[in-house]
């Protein structure tokens, strides 16, 4: 193995990015249920709407408990999203900040993009997918350098991630502006079946990303075993 840089050894510390990593892995598994739970939600209301249609008749206490079903899992799904984005952001920012301290040569972006470029018109709909990818190719570029043989396997599994977390948000946008600017049952009703659909994509972007985080935190161990074989200037790590 090949000792570190001593500019590398002397200037940077690599932040553990362990706990980070285990507690979005942990969540975006309890994201599947609550997605299906959305998707259960949605059907029942699917099936009611499309009982209305039928000409059946439908009680106040039917479209109020249907009503009120929908707002209860949408608060839920809202705060569990927004605690999963942010603990999501902060594990991603940690591993390019990591992949910075590393001295990766081709990294297109600072740290702080690794947090903003989500936030970004337009730029969201590429940035975040380009800084996935740098991490992935930085991580291996280090232990090609250490460990001799070490070889970058592909990432088409990133770009089936992004694919389907595009697909998946603007499916969504899509529903949104149904709900809010549906004047008829009938565009009530194909707004529910696209939420369906939306939901169910959604459940396949999880299973990829979920993947790339397994992948990601088997990487950063690997960095630092290797790192912890080199006699002269072992890698700093340390703790959150």
């Amino acid at each position: 193995m090949q000792t570190l840089d001593n500019t590398l050894a002397k200037t940077h510390l690599l932040r553990d990015n362990n706990h980070r990593g285990k507690l979005i892995y942990i969540m975006m598994w309890m994201l599947i249920p609550l997605t299906l739970l959305g998707i259960l939600s949605d059907y029942q209301e699917y099936r009611l709407i499309s009982k209305a249609m039928d000409g059946a008749f439908i009680s106040t206490a039917e479209a109020a408990a249907n009503d009120n079903r929908q707002m209860i899992v949408g608060l839920l799904m809202l705060g569990f999203n927004v605690a999963l984005i942010v603990s999501f952001i902060q594990w991603f920012r940690r591993a390019y900040y990591n992949a910075h301290a590393l001295q990766i040569p081709f990294l297109s972006y600072n740290e702080g993009r690794a947090a903003g470029s989500w936030f970004i018109p337009f730029a969201n709909l590429y940035q975040p997918y380009k800084i996935a990818t740098e991490i992935w190719d930085g991580f291996h570029y280090a232990l090609e350098k250490w460990i001799p043989g070490h070889l970058t396997p592909g990432r088409a599994f990133i770009v089936i991630w992004w694919l389907l977390f595009i697909v998946t948000n603007f499916i969504g946008n899509l529903v949104s502006r149904f709900y809010i600017g549906s004047d008829t049952i009938g565009e009530l009703h194909t707004a529910s079946l696209f939420n369906m659909y939306s939901g169910i994509i959604g459940i396949t972007a999880i299973i990829a990303v979920l993947y790339y985080i397994r992948k990601m935190r088997h990487l950063e161990k690997q960095l630092q075993q290797a790192a912890s074989e080199q006699a002269n200037h072992p890698l700093p790590w340390v703790a959150e």
